[in-house]
């Protein structure tokens, strides 16, 4: 055997199999190929563009050879061909190995395949597959492949799959396109696909080293589960089972899809169901949908299912949307998604679809909560605050579920759905299977069973991408023991706690459920209702609206508010029972609910039949089950007070100047009643409370008061007054925090604070604390005030103002920031003994602060002046008694006091460092709430970029009144001979200032970077006793350049003390790559400088949080000192189209700007140093890996650089020129500053309408307008300035459903355009209109540039109305026009198909047929104007008598007799809702074909409607029936001919007929086979009157039957005899009469029908009258 390039093998004859052909009964054997000619992954490369190689078989005992040609790689490739075939018109795959070869190979075969079909003829499963038997090619086995098609060689072919599954595969690939197809281009078609993940099964994309990141603006990536980037066709195809994780940076974009990345193609009748779509962005853009990224054409009768969560997106573009993310143009018609968003950041979040383009009869799951593979999710997009650009119409979950949508049905199998509780799919279906019924694949959201009744939590978000109700519950089945041990509670919540999510909670507080199936009333305690328990509001609103979420239960809800519910006792939680059922067999369920935070409840126990069973659930408040802080109301609730009933009441100083311990309990009656605060007073038993709060959601006080309409004015928690005074030993009144809060890396943002309190900072006093990871950050420049009012020492610190460790270890600050905040002391009265405090992160403490940081403004305003009054500023503490360990600060320190000058022991002193204020506590009468004062205060390891302002010069009444400014740390007052105190001296341990920042400062003043050591220096010149030293300790000068304190070797300074394993972090620089990639700026946050947005923050930073991935990052809060040059901004945009200026709106421009796309923007001066007087910037242009790019090769170039004197700036002019980024790198001396530029061209078009709908011949006129990216509409001076291409995708209608032309777009007086649409065959059709508009000036060498927009509009032409006429198999029919021609008075019918639900009547197959969606069919509408009928060459005219006559209207003969019967009223057929009906009926004698013609008239104008007809038979039976419907006898009669009754058949006609009544059978002309009922007539009876020996005549009496009435008698006798008359008698010789005269003639009668006699003769009985009739003498 010969094959592959001559390699030669040979056949195992050992492994025969034997099998018989059943049709010729012919035995084979069948010999399989070696292992090498099958397991091979050899390609002909002679030939690239043919499919097959060559194997030649060798018989070498009969000498002969035979040529065969195959593929190894797929099924069914055997051919015989003398020359080498091409490719084979079909290709089969049958096993994973060959699916997988698809892949592997396909760019190999791609040419010769372009027209070929692959079908896919089994299920195919990965794992079941055994690939070690093919481990010559295959290593290992598969369970991931690349995807089948890229960029450059697309797939073109066909694929169906055939409605089998594909298991056990991923796809991922270091390319743009990723998908099990990747790339397909305009001629692909994807059928029939069934990809069935398992949860786990993965689409990725790989980047060169190994990520699943991209970055810059070049990588575009599209990535869905079946297809990345479609230019085909795709339908009927499922996709489930499948997640993706992808993160963009640095100017990068994605569109990510649960089933295509991005659509440029055809997509219909398709499913997805992604569990997970995971992505963060950095300076990036990314479009995510459950279906589709990016839509730019057509998707319809489709849905999607799943989860996206956004894990971050800082300084990028996120939509986000359930169906498809990006729509701008595409189309989207009858589909529908329910899927759940998670968003954060700068993301928007859309239930359908952001709009644009056309979202057409398509909905979204809403207003619901429910379970998606068992989390509980909200969907309640519908509300959130981008809902002005949200397309497609809300649901809920039982209307998504009823909702009729065209195509869709319900699943009549469902597949794969293991994390789902049902049995069946419950929302419409699209996809068929190979037997035409309706599949799902994969799970959906279902109602949650959160159990039988219990208690929830609810809030209400604003704002953001999830806003709306959430819950979290605590609930358990009816009546059952309950135990937490064995996960007898159910709990469950659907709360974000995503970070920067933009949302804030606004509203919140809790109640009970119960499910609506309870045959037993649930119901709250009426323990809840006492007063000295809690009050209630009932929120309703709250409560119908998590009812509406959750279908089938009751929401109880209250609301927390101070006059709401609350607690009122001094109780930290309360108790409620919920009662299930009465009488000894009701259980009682006891829950813990604090009302005032968020999440905290707990079920206790279960009493059922009076046995009480804990369950061991933690209670909220304690370790385990922390009270969680939502919102800044929740946060605010800490300082709550049971007895002023609010959370704002503080401790405060009376109102006059000296106040006995009395008088400030009188001033304060509220002060021992806060619940989660400690009181006392002097001499007090110091007590703790060991509570645990936890922070879950990022609160904002600027957003969340000003949707409430409050004043954003937050209530230290915690406060004090002393009563001392001046007094050494103090005499307070103060509740304090003793509790642990974890800040959780949250951000507390943009608290105001304005209080008279003496203690002032988001926590006004702490005692033993423990505060972790908290972030108090603004970016709007908010203030932390001390006002005028205070009577005694006090406190102020962003965080804490006063902060007692208690000498608890534990008790510290880690991880802590206060940045972005102006911290003002406005304190105008004598503080007294204790003086004040005030620091950026704590104003007093002694606890320990390690990796803190605060940045803030501090500014003094202080109008007293007394003497000794000491004032102690420091950029972390105003003082400290313990360590401070790793830390560092910036900001600035000021005093614009207008106090004069005095000496220290005269006036009022103010003490700052950069660091640390002062070391003096106010601590006798507070010791054991403080716990020791008498360290040593040491700093270490730390730095300070403070700006320090200069100490007042000592000049008698000068302002300002600062007495001592250090760099890094101060141990205030004592640097002067005061009163001596333990420990007078600090210690300052490895740390440094930034010199420019320092310059005023004592220290630096004095030492300058003169020392020769500076270990065992003391910087305090003032006194040089020991005990008031300020001792530095340092290897090297503390006092740092800029670019010194930004470099490593600083970095290695801060940290060559740090102990490995250490609790505590080490210094390191803000984290600046993720996943590989640089993220310039995403853990900087420089409040509201916008100058350094984007920027990294330069120097050593310690605070850390947990990313997204679960690492370790680095990040740094606040501004930091501006130096050298920077740019307004650093990253801009312009567009080619948006941004063109000219001189008519700008005269400072030049020639070569002037009608060109320019970005002025600033590059400033930051530093005293840069040289403005000289020559400008020099500014290079890069492209984002750092290549210089010449002028004419970047997307911008520099036109213009000026120095602005007045802003102290360059004035920069870019000209755009290219679609791309260009990087603009400014330099001057020794200062870079980089401004990226995204060059853009953005083309819109826009339609009055995207979605129309017209009747067949019927014309739609839209309006086209042509914008740019700032809608700003662009004009064009004639249609011929701009290039139209239009295109129309009848979606697989065989003939046009819609007509319009390019060349139809006329150019309207206001610059807009006009397409007209016609109508033309019933049907849906996607009209795809492209407008190339060219901007920029054309020259010789190189013409004008181009952008294009396409839109897409959803064009549908509504059946017209039909007239019809058929014979049941042929239809000719006339479309009635919706707008008819004058010019048009007749109308022809044509044959038409109906190949299903077509018009067809019950009793008659030839009839006529319309439909009247507009046509009016009433009255005398459409009336037969002529009938002919056509037999042979002979055509006969129909009478109005409905007989024809020949062409010269003389009668034709019986044989050709035809009569026409048409109906005359319109009917309809039962369950036939389109057509009316009128019946044609046709008889004649003559069997054979005819045709029919009929004409209708209506009005004017006439119809004309002809079918062939068939009389089959010209004979017809007749039955003749009796009375009873029972045959009598049947008879075959000719058309037209009476039924000729032989004697026998007369004597067969007999019938029982009524009494009186003979039957008898109507013979009239017969047309069709017939019945003959019998007809009943009525007897005629006559009576004959004989005088029998009598004399006179009588005449006979005839009576009808049914004219007899009841009082009829006998006509008197007027015979006369011989003797009397007695009667009559029905015998001549009898005697006796039978009648009288006066006998009823009825009774006569019947007595003659019932004897069949219809003639009597009555003899006349005399009384003489013999026997025999004689008469005889007397």
């Amino acid at each position: 055997m010969t094959y592959a390039n001559n390699q030669t093998a040979r056949v195992s004859f050992g492994s025969a199999i034997e099998t018989t052909d059943d049709t010729t009964n012919t035995k084979y054997y069948l010999y399989p190929l070696s292992k090498e000619v099958v397991n091979t992954d050899y390609i002909d490369t002679a030939e690239p563009d043919t499919f097959y190689q060559k194997i030649t078989i060798v018989d070498t005992t009969a000498g002969m050879e035979t040529e065969y040609y195959y593929n190894p790689h797929f099924a069914k490739t055997v051919t015989v061909n003398e020359n080498k075939p091409q490719a084979p018109e079909t290709v089969c795959i049958r096993s994973a190995r060959q699916l997988y070869a698809l892949s592997l190979y396909y760019p190999q075969y791609a040419d010769a395949v372009k027209d070929s079909v692959f079908r896919q003829e089994l299920n195919i499963d990965y794992n079941r597959y055994e690939w070690a038997k093919y481990d010559d090619v295959v290593p290992a086995k598969i369970s991931t492949q690349a995807p089948i098609g890229t960029g450059n060689k697309p797939f073109t072919a066909v694929y169906n799959g055939g409605c089998n599954t594909i298991e056990g595969i991923s796809f991922k690939a270091n390319s743009l396109y990723i998908g099990m197809f990747g790339y397909t281009s305009s001629a692909a078609a994807v059928r029939n696909v069934f990809l069935v993940g398992n949860g786990s099964n993965t689409v990725a994309y790989v980047n060169a080293q190994g990520g699943n990141s991209a970055s810059g603006s070049a990588s575009r990536v599209s990535m869905g589960v079946l297809v990345g980037y479609n230019r085909g066709t795709v339908s009927n195809c499922s996709v489930s089972g499948y997640t993706m994780e992808y993160y963009g940076y640095s100017a990068s974009t994605a569109s990510l899809g649960g089933f295509v990345g991005s659509n440029y193609g055809t997509i219909r009748n398709s499913a997805s169901d992604c569990p997970s779509i995971r992505f963060a962005n950095t300076n990036s853009n990314t479009y995510a949908g459950g279906f589709a990224g990016v839509n730019h054409a057509s998707i319809s009768d489709s849905y999607a299912l799943g989860s996206i969560q956004v894990r971050g997106a800082r300084n990028s573009t996120v939509w986000v949307a359930g169906f498809a993310a990006n729509n701008a143009s595409g189309m989207i018609r009858r589909s529908y998604s329910a899927t759940a968003l998670t968003a954060s950041g700068d993301a928007e979040s859309y239930g359908f679809a952001h709009t644009g383009g056309s979202a057409y009869q398509c909905y979204y799951l809403d207003g619901g909560t429910y379970s998606y593979r068992g989390t509980l999710y909200a969907y309640n997009t519908s509300k959130n605050e981008f809902e002005g650009n949200a397309a497609g119409e809300p649901l809920t979950g039982s209307e998504l579920q009823n909702k009729t949508i065209n195509n869709f049905k319900k699943a009549d199998c469902t597949y794969n759905f293991k994390e789902t509780t049902g049995d069946y799919y419950i929302y419409p279906a699209v996809v068929r299977n190979a037997a035409g019924q309706t599949v799902h694949y994969g799970d959906w959201p279902v109602q949650k069973d959160i159990g039988t009744l219990g208690v929830f939590y609810w809030e209400y978000e604003d704002s953001g991408s999830n806003s709306g109700y959430h819950f979290s519950y605590v609930g358990t089945s009816q009546g059952n023991e309950i135990s937490s041990a064995n996960n007898d509670i159910l709990k469950g919540d659907s709360l974000c706690e995503e970070h920067d999510d933009g949302g804030v909670v606004t509203h919140y507080g809790y109640g009970y459920f119960y499910a609506n199936s309870n045959n037993l009333k649930t119901s709250l305690s009426a323990a809840y209702f006492n007063e000295d328990f809690m009050r209630v509001a009932e929120n309703a609103k709250a409560g119908e609206a998590l009812g509406k979420q959750m279908p089938g239960y009751t929401f109880v809800a209250y609301e927390t508010g101070e006059d709401k519910m609350y607690l009122t006792g001094n109780n930290a939680n309360g108790t409620w029972q919920l009662d299930y059922g009465s009488g000894t067999d009701a259980t009682v369920y006891a829950y813990t609910v604090n009302p005032f935070f968020a999440n905290s409840m707990s079920l206790d126990n279960s009493k059922v039949q009076n046995k009480t069973t804990k369950t061991g659930d933690v209670e909220p408040g304690a370790n385990g089950n922390a009270y969680e802080i939502r919102s800044v109301s929740q946060l605010q609730f800490i300082n709550w007070n049971y007895g002023a009933l609010d959370a704002t009441t503080s401790i405060l100083s009376p109102d006059w100047e000296k106040a006995t311990i009395e008088q400030a309990r009188n001033a304060n009656p509220n002060r021992s009643y806060y619940t989660y605060l400690v009181y006392g007073e002097k001499d007090w038993t110091v007590r703790s409370l060991k509570y645990c709060w936890v922070q879950s959601h990022d609160v904002n006080a600027s957003t969340e008061y000003a949707v409430l309409k409050k004043v954003n004015n937050f209530t230290p928690i915690g406060s004090m007054f002393d009563v001392g005074g001046n007094d050494r030993y103090a005499k307070p009144l103060m509740a304090y925090f003793t509790s642990s809060f974890d800040g959780q890396a949250y951000a507390i943002k943009n608290i105001t604070i304005r209080s008279k309190a003496e203690c002032v900072g988001i926590f006004g006093i702490t005692s033993g604390a423990v505060l972790k990871n908290i972030i108090v950050y603004s970016d709007n420049g908010s203030e932390i005030e001390a006002t005028k009012e205070g009577r005694s020492w006090y406190c102020v610190g962003g965080l804490v103002g006063f902060a007692g460790s208690r000498d608890k270890k534990e008790s510290a600050f880690t991880n802590c920031t206060v940045s972005g905040y102006t911290i003002r002391d406005n304190h105008e009265n004598n503080p007294g003994w204790g003086g004040g405090n005030v620091g950026g992160l704590v104003g007093m403490t002694n606890m320990n602060i390690t990796n803190c940081s605060a940045v803030t403004d501090i500014i003094i305003n202080i109008g007293y002046n007394g003497g000794y009054q000491n004032l102690r500023v420091g950029g972390i503490a105003g003082v400290s008694r313990g360590t401070v360990n790793y830390c560092y600060a910036g900001g600035s320190m000021s005093s614009i006091s207008s106090m004069g000058y005095k000496n220290w022991n005269a006036g009022a002193n103010i003490w700052m460092g950069g660091l640390v204020g002062g070391i003096v506590l106010r601590n006798d009468g507070l010791d054991s709430l403080i716990g020791t004062v008498k360290n040593v205060m040491r700093v270490y390891n730390s730095y300070s970029y403070v700006d320090m302002p200069r100490r007042s010069g000592g000049q008698w009444g000068e302002k300002n009144i600062i007495k001592s400014t250090q760099a890094i740390a101060s141990n205030g007052e004592m640097q002067q001979a005061f009163t001596a105190v333990n420990n007078d001296y600090i210690e300052i341990y490895n740390c440094y200032a930034l010199e420019s920042a320092v310059l005023e400062t004592d220290d630096y003043r004095a030492y300058g970077k003169n020392p020769q050591s500076w270990s065992d220096l003391n910087l305090n010149r003032t006194l040089d006793w020991y005990d008031r030293r300020i001792m530095l300790y340092n290897d090297s000068t503390p006092y740092l350049t800029y670019a010194e304190m930004q470099s490593s070797e600083f970095l290695t300074k801060l940290n060559k003390n740090y102990q490995s394993g250490s609790s505590y972090k080490s210094f390191s620089t803000v984290t600046i790559t993720e996943q590989g990639q640089n993220i310039d700026g995403k853990y900087s946050f420089p409040g509201n400088d916008t100058a350094l947005q984007g920027l990294n923050y330069p120097f050593p930073t310690v605070l850390t949080q947990t990313d997204i991935f679960g690492s370790t990052v680095n990040l740094h809060y606040g501004r930091w000192p501006r130096i050298g040059l920077l740019w307004e901004e650093n990253s801009q945009k312009l567009d080619l189209l948006a941004d063109i200026k000219t001189r008519a709106e700008d005269s400072t421009l030049n020639d070569n700007e002037d009608g060109k796309a320019l970005l002025q923007t600033h590059l400033l001066v930051a530093s005293s140093d840069v040289d403005t007087s000289a020559e400008p910037p020099e500014i290079k242009l890069y492209d984002e890996n750092r290549n210089e790019l010449t002028n004419d090769k970047a997307a911008a170039t520099v036109s213009r650089i000026a120095y602005n004197r007045e802003n102290n700036c360059y004035d920069v002019t870019f000209i755009g020129q290219n679609v791309g980024t260009v990087v603009a790198e400014a330099k001057l001396g020794n200062y870079i500053a980089r401004l990226t530029i995204e060059v853009t061209a953005s083309l819109k078009l826009e339609a009055s309408s995207t979605n129309i709908s017209v009747y067949s011949g019927d014309t739609d006129t839209i309006t086209l307008t042509v914008k740019d990216a700032n809608d700003k509409q662009l004009l064009a001076e004639t249609e011929k300035t701009l290039r139209w291409e239009i295109a129309v995708d009848n979606n697989g209608v065989q003939q046009d459903v819609i007509e319009c032309s390019k060349d139809d777009i006329k150019l309207n007086a206001d610059g807009t355009f006009s397409l007209p649409l016609t109508g033309f065959a019933a049907g849906e059709a996607t009209v795809s209109i492209t407008c190339t508009y060219p901007y920029g000036a054309a020259t010789a060498a190189e013409p004008a540039k181009e952008v294009t927009a396409t839109l897409y509009i959803s064009a549908t032409t509504k059946p017209s109305d039909v007239l019809g006429l058929t014979n049941g198999s042929v239809y000719n029919q006339i479309s009635l026009p919706h707008t008819p021609k004058k010019s048009t008075t007749s109308y022809t019918g044509t044959t038409v198909e109906y190949p299903e639900n077509g018009p067809a009547m019950q009793k008659s197959t030839l009839f006529l047929y319309a439909t009247n969606a507009y046509t009016d069919l009433t009255g005398s509408s459409f009336t037969v104007d002529q009938i002919e009928i056509t037999a042979g060459e002979t055509t006969y005219t129909v009478r109005e008598d409905g007989i024809t006559t020949d062409g010269n209207h003389t009668y034709t003969d019986e044989n050709h007799t035809y009569k026409v019967t048409v109906s005359d009223q319109w009917t309809t057929e039962t369950n036939d809702t389109k057509f009316q009906y009128r019946a044609v009926k046709v008889e004649s004698a003559a069997a054979g074909e005819i045709t029919l013609k009929i004409v209708l008239k209506n009005g004017d104008v006439t119809y004309n409607l002809t079918t062939p007809y068939t009389i089959a038979s010209n004979t017809y039976t007749v039955k003749f029936l009796d009375t009873k419907g029972n045959i009598l006898l049947t008879k075959t009669v000719d058309y037209g001919k009476k039924p000729e009754l032989t004697e026998e058949d007369k004597a067969n006609l007999k019938a029982d007929a009524e009494l009186g009544y003979t039957c008898t059978w109507a013979l009239s002309e017969i047309y069709a086979d017939t019945k003959i009922p019998p007809t009943l007539t009525p007897n005629t009876y006559t009576i004959q009157f004989d005088a029998n020996g009598g004399s006179g005549t009588m005449p006979d009496e005839s009576y009808a039957y049914d004219k007899i009435q009841t009082t009829d008698t006998l006509p008197p006798n007027t015979f006369t005899g011989t003797s009397t008359f007695k009667g009559w008698a029905f015998d001549a010789s009898s005697t006796t009469a039978d009648y009288t005269d006066a006998s009823l003639i009825g009774n006569i009668i019947d007595s003659m029908a019932k004897g069949n006699k219809t003639e009597l003769t009555l003899y006349a009985v005399w009384e003489d009258t013999a026997a025999g009739g004689e008469t005889v003498e007397p």
